[in-house]
């Protein structure tokens, strides 16, 4: 329970705190598991894994939304993570020096080793306290050469702080004494830092090298192999931001940029057309370098906090990684123009980013990707990735940055917008048609899954959701968000962390390879089928949320969502429109939150038992056809599983008594009638396609931790309820109020708890 609200920076801490505290130790434990069992099956084979997980973060990144997070914030975090993942090569040089004690006057070491420590011997000698040690391992080899490592990444090291101490805002949180090293006097930091992370592999190479072509392979596959995967999967970066900012932003800056460019006068009446040929010509040009300074002063603060953007992922490509800036993820994406603006700014403000040389190559460093969220978005997504992707200018660039076209799927705000049935079934779609256009398009795709922490934000355990992918969408890798309470429980410990990393990549194999694919193409039919679904149950989700009188009423009453924010829960505000009770207006965390929290569960669920009764019409052939669609094809599979479980959450009984805290009875009456009402037809209509007396009857240990679960949660809801009652209540003093703020509170991180995924 936070006694106030936590500032960007101490969330940024916090998301790097399970990188120290479980995920170093969980990549190297997965790997090491990996590499076990095959060789077990392959025992002549000696089996060496390449390093293939990546991790990524949009803490101190994520602008959409959130006036907290300014180009300084982004550029700190970048520089938070490098610091982190230094300090952990350090911190294991050392342990890899406490056991390679190997001397030459016993022991064979390769020449290649012993060469590259003449230069180091060049770099000893400038620095004292180097020399003494140095004059210790003079017959050790190893021990030296980790020595000069250790030296050049503190050299690493004093960069970051000096560039975080230039930031000059939290001293006190950042240099604590782990992390704060003294300045070597006369000595340049970046004189011998590591240029990059591969000059830093590179000589781990040379010990594992040495070691294992002189009988010493089973060292080199104990700290030292530790070392080597950290590095080839953190670099110097640790996780690679996400940058992410609201189409409209964009499109406001460009207007204003391309009028004092006196390129046009006003962007924003031109059709979409006209605004790609103008862009496409525009970043085709020399970028007008020499008149930025000048335009600077004359730009609206909001502008300028753009431009400042991307001075500042130019800023960190620099000082940090190339790799430390992953992609710029634009949310609403609408129309193709929304990904060009993004590309038009990069050319505008930095050479760094975008430019086409005079040879014709471009480069690119800027990874767009655009993020089709709500059921419109993802109706228009087709016609907008086509548009894309038929632009020569466009392709050029995408090929110079990679060649791998970017998209984000978002679950939250397409389940807010449509309700679950409608939201898969698009997301899953749309899958599809990325695969296609990409293909034809001669690129290649990666799709990633912004994914919240229940279901009703696209969560579920990862084994079965990677499966249950489009055939072939997902290729050999996959990239998905998680966030909220789900990460302490999955990665809170190295040990749970081992197993969530092994049972995603185990999917990752299963839904990627040839050999192990357990299906073809999907069955057309089945499509034909799930629009009707999905159209039906679309539709009377709407009617609940959008036609029903007093709906928002009914839910800002009946659930503790005004409350929510008093918790302190994180940095960003959890309303878009202070004051507004409508769907737009609410971030999709409260709307699901809210609803979890009263049992209702709604986003999860509501809708798929009409779309159901109204495709079978009770006819017992297309009963059966669901039925065979349940079994036959994963995704449905998986979808029907999902809803089970958030059925298996909610609480009619709870709920009503929720329903009663709403000041108006006729309102009361009429949507909760409409929501038991669904609940128990849906709840009907699954039993009867999964062919299962229970709902969870397939997941007996589930059903068995919510049972468990149950005994503690039923009462804290009506804990909460009584609480709620008399926090609301117009006729108590401000002071009886404030008495009961405290335990109602903690009834909502309760709850929280034992529902797992509220968020």
């Amino acid at each position: 329970m936070r006694t106030k609200k936590p500032t960007v920076l101490e969330e940024i801490i916090t998301g790097l705190d399970y990188f120290r505290f479980s995920l170093f130790e969980a990549v190297c434990t997965t790997y090491r598991y990996a590499e076990n069992s095959l060789n077990a099956i392959y025992p002549n084979e000696h089996v060496t894994l390449p390093s293939f997980i990546r991790f990524g973060s949009w803490i101190g990144g994520d602008r959409d939304g959130n006036p907290y997070v300014l180009p300084e914030t982004t550029i700190m975090a970048a520089l938070l993570a490098s610091r982190l993942i230094l300090a952990e090569y350090i911190r294991r040089c050392r342990a890899c020096q406490d056991i390679l004690t190997h001397s030459v006057l016993i022991c064979k070491v390769s020449p290649e080793l012993l060469d590259s420590l003449v230069t180091d011997m060049e770099m000893i000698q400038m620095i004292p306290a180097l020399q003494f040690s140095s004059a210790m391992y003079e017959h050790e080899p190893y021990r030296l050469k980790l020595l000069v490592m250790r030296h050049r990444l503190e050299q690493n090291l004093r960069i970051v702080n000096a560039r975080l101490r230039e930031l000059g805002e939290a001293d006190q949180l950042l240099f604590d004494i782990e992390y704060n090293l003294d300045e070597i006097p006369g000595l340049d930091p970046k004189k011998d830092a590591y240029v990059n992370e591969e000059e830093f592999l590179k000589d781990l190479r040379f010990i594992d090298t040495s070691l294992r072509s002189n009988g010493d392979a089973q060292l080199a596959d104990s700290k030292l192999k530790d070392l080597v995967r950290l590095a080839e999967t953190f670099g110097f970066y640790c996780c690679s931001l996400d940058v992410r900012q609201e189409s409209t932003i964009h499109s406001q800056a460009t207007d204003e940029i391309l009028r004092l460019l006196g390129l046009v006068e006003n962007y924003s009446s031109l059709s979409e057309t006209e605004r790609m040929k103008l862009l496409t010509e525009t970043v085709a040009t020399p970028p007008p370098f020499d008149k930025i300074e000048a335009l600077l002063p004359s730009m609206s603060e909001a502008t300028k906090q753009v431009v400042d953007l991307y001075f500042a992922c130019a800023d960190i490509m620099e000082t940090v990684s190339r790799k430390s800036i992953a992609s710029y993820v634009i949310s609403m994406t609408r129309v193709a123009s929304h990904v060009m603006e993004v590309l038009f700014l990069g050319w505008f403000c930095c050479k760094d980013l975008l430019v086409k040389k005079a040879s014709g190559d471009w480069v690119a460093r800027l990874v767009v990707a655009p993020l089709f969220e709500t059921i419109p978005d993802l109706e228009n997504m087709p016609q907008a990735l086509h548009s894309l992707l038929n632009n020569n200018t466009y392709k050029e660039i995408l090929l110079a940055s990679g060649g791998v076209q970017e998209v984000m799927l978002g679950y939250s705000d397409s389940c807010k917008d449509g309700g679950i049935t409608a939201s898969a079934y698009n997301l899953y779609k749309a899958q599809c048609v990325i695969q296609q256009l990409t293909k034809d398009a001669g690129v290649n795709s990666c799709i990633f899954h912004g994914r919240g922490g229940t279901v009703g934000r696209g969560a579920g355990p990862t084994h079965e959701s990677i499966l249950s992918q489009p055939p072939g969408s997902v290729n050999g890798k996959i990239k998905f968000t998680e966030q909220g309470e789900v990460i302490t429980y999955r990665y809170g410990n190295a040990q749970t962390a081992a197993y969530e990393l092994t049972v995603g990549i185990t999917g990752l194999l299963k839904a990627s390879h040839p050999t192990t694919q357990s299906r073809g193409s999907d069955n057309p039919k089945y499509f034909a089928i799930m629009e009707d679904l999905a159209m039906a149950a679309e539709k009377h989700y709407r009617e609940l949320t959008d036609e029903t009188e007093g709906f928002y009423d009914y839910f800002y009453e009946a659930t503790v969502v005004n409350e929510i924010s008093l918790i302190n829960i994180g940095s960003r505000p959890a309303r878009r429109k202070a004051g507004v009770r409508d769907k737009s207006s609410l971030r999709a965390i409260p709307w699901v939150f809210g609803w979890a929290q009263s049992r209702h569960t709604i986003p999860a669920w509501y809708g798929v038992g009409t779309g159901m009764v109204q495709y079978t019409k009770e006819n017992p052939e297309r009963i059966r056809e669901l039925q065979q669609m349940y079994t036959d094809w994963p995704f449905f599979h998986n979808f029907l599983s999902n809803v089970r479980m958030s059925l298996f959450k909610a609480s009619m009984e709870i709920a009503q008594e929720y329903a009663r805290l709403c000041g108006n009875r006729i309102t009361q009456k009429l949507v909760y009638d409409l929501v038991a009402q669904e609940y128990f037809l849906t709840r009907g209509q699954l039993l009867m396609i999964s062919q299962q007396n229970r709902l969870l009857s397939d997941n007996e240990r589930l059903e068995r931790s919510f049972d468990t679960r149950r005994k503690y949660l039923d009462p804290l809801n009506h804990l909460q309820i009584i609480l709620l009652g008399r926090q609301r209540d117009i006729t108590a003093s401000d002071t009886s109020k404030a008495l009961w703020e405290k335990p109602l509170l903690r009834t909502i991180k309760a709850i929280a708890s034992n529902m797992r995924n509220t968020g």
